[in-house]
């Protein structure tokens, strides 16, 4: 279960995202825009007071949204992305969220890998803050998050089933080889490395062998999993980035978990699974390590991801401590990936 150590709402993270709602989900730099997600992390850490200096921090390279094609917005059409935002408002209108993501959750899920995960990882912080408190700015954002989905979903191959056996996380992703190096695509953006999963059969397979009894249990173990496969596999600033998305994705699943049915809740975790299974199968190297060394307090590590400043070491130490993993496990992941990434 994800942890019940989250900060009360503060007007500091409302302000923040009435002021991002003006821009679009892309930067200047080509990148995704991860500001909403950072504001609502860092509220739920507990430094408010850091929201609106990161924020203006970044500003110059966030863009507006674009202006909608009015056309009718199309699954996996980043053109699309503000027609999505108003058909997503609109619908938040006339249903509620809780409904809104009710319905839209179990079509989205399949397309969680779609924009490294982005998609999905913004719709879970949004929704968190939504289960905090309900507010018009909070509202906005998930329909912007929402949006940003919609507008990059993309589904991993998934083959045939052959009569397998589903099994715990580790077991299953110990099956699963490594693409081989001179099929990858290592070299640009995590969707171009995602693609080269085409053709390898066994990825494509991977999606029917996780067992999936209780979503809620399924967050906490693939959380562990993806953090220890984090541990073995990051050595540099691109791996850190990658093996980020497989841990914030997961966590954002056990975000969403409450507003879709058990049967959609498995669905969703074994789209998140499949898609930390890309992320591993496309840059992995080695298999999951256990963590050693000192664990901090989370209360440290909060403060030393705010001294950082980078967008995905905020996220990730924000992830790792809602996943509630063992602290030395937490520990090393953060400051793994505060060693590589600077703000």
């Amino acid at each position: 279960m994800l942890a019940s150590r989250i900060e009360p709402a503060t007007e500091a993270l409302d302000t923040a995202l009435a002021d991002l709602a003006a821009y679009g989900p892309e930067m200047r730099n080509g990148f995704t825009s991860h500001a909403p997600m950072v504001a609502e992390a860092l509220d739920v850490l507990g430094r408010p007071g850091a929201i609106a200096p990161w924020i203006d921090a970044c500003r110059a390279q966030l863009l507006p949204w674009p202006a909608p094609t009015g056309a009718v917005p199309r699954l996996g059409a980043e053109e699309h992305v503000s027609d999505w935002r108003a058909l997503f408002a609109a619908e938040l209108d006339a249903l509620g969220w809780r409904r809104l993501l009710a319905r839209w959750l179990p079509r989205l899920a399949a397309g969680a890998s779609g924009g490294a995960l982005h998609g999905l990882i913004r719709t879970g912080h949004a929704a968190r803050a939504l289960g905090r408190a309900d507010t018009e700015t909070r509202r906005t954002e998930l329909a912007a998050a929402l949006a940003s989905w919609a507008s990059v979903f993309g589904e991993l191959p998934i083959a045939a089933s052959l009569g397998a056996t589903a099994m715990p996380a580790e077991a299953a992703l110990s099956r699963l080889p490594f693409l081989p190096a001179e099929r990858r695509r290592n070299g640009g953006s995590i969707v171009a490395g995602l693609a080269a999963l085409a053709d390898h059969v066994p990825f494509a397979r991977a999606w029917h062998w996780l067992a999936v009894d209780d979503p809620q249990a399924t967050v906490q173990e693939l959380g562990d999993l993806f953090a220890r496969v984090f541990l073995a596999n990051v050595d540099s600033p691109l791996h850190a980035i990658v093996f980020t998305h497989a841990i914030t994705g997961t966590a954002a699943a056990g975000h969403l978990l409450p507003f879709v049915s058990d049967d959609d809740g498995r669905a969703l975790m074994r789209h998140v699974w499949h898609a930390g299974c890309a992320l591993y199968a496309a840059y992995g190297t080695a298999r999951p390590v256990e963590a050693e060394g000192e664990a901090l307090s989370a209360e440290d590590l909060a403060d030393r991801a705010v001294a950082n400043g980078d967008d995905h070491a905020i996220k990730l130490t924000e992830a790792v401590l809602a996943l509630n993993l063992e602290p030395a496990l937490a520990t090393a992941v953060s400051l793994r990936a505060m060693a590589y990434l600077k703000g």
